[in-house]
């Protein structure tokens, strides 16, 4: 595994902006949920998300760990917006990186797997929301048939692409 000293140019240029695209992500959201509090639900949320995390499966044809946890930032994301969405997929990949090795894993390939997850959610929510789901859908009350059709817009493939082709670029690179 290449440090990140190895990467040529564009690769560097891509990693670099991808962790600094994810930290912004990162920071925004950190800002709306100090502007308005999450119901304490999303703790709930958060700690299922967390345990599930735990949970992976590795796909070896492709190198990479799926966990059930993204239901859980799926139902963050309706419920309580894009940036509680950005906060609980990162809680997801921090508990998925902390149980996997370490070993030969250099710190930019760390923050890369973290930024990616919170972009992909932070520029995938907004299309679920654009269509005023998570105010309508502010408090765990509501029906799960109001959920359908978002759920549908949310998880269809704008997700899977934004998140396989951001780590599908770095791979290749």
């Amino acid at each position: 595994m290449p440090g990140f000293a190895q990467l040529k140019g564009p690769a560097k240029a891509y990693v670099i902006s991808v962790v600094l695209a994810g930290a912004a992500a990162v920071a925004f959201s950190t800002v709306r949920l100090y502007q308005n509090p999450l119901a304490p639900q999303w703790i709930v949320i958060a700690a299922l998300t967390l345990l599930t995390g735990s949970f992976s499966v590795k796909v070896a044809s492709i190198n990479a760990r799926i966990s059930v946890s993204e239901a859980f930032v799926f139902l963050a994301v309706l419920l309580f917006g894009a940036a509680a969405g950005t906060i609980t997929v990162l809680l997801e990949a921090l508990t998925v990186l902390f149980w996997m090795s370490p070993a030969g894993r250099p710190p930019h390939r760390l923050l890369f797997n973290l930024a990616a997850p919170t972009i992909a959610i932070w520029l995938s929510a907004p299309s679920s929301s654009s269509s005023q789901v998570s105010s309508r859908t502010r408090y765990v009350r509501h029906l799960l048939s109001a959920l359908f059709l978002p759920l549908g817009g949310f998880t269809n493939p704008v997700f899977s692409v934004k998140r396989v082709w951001l780590v599908a670029v770095k791979s290749s690179a």
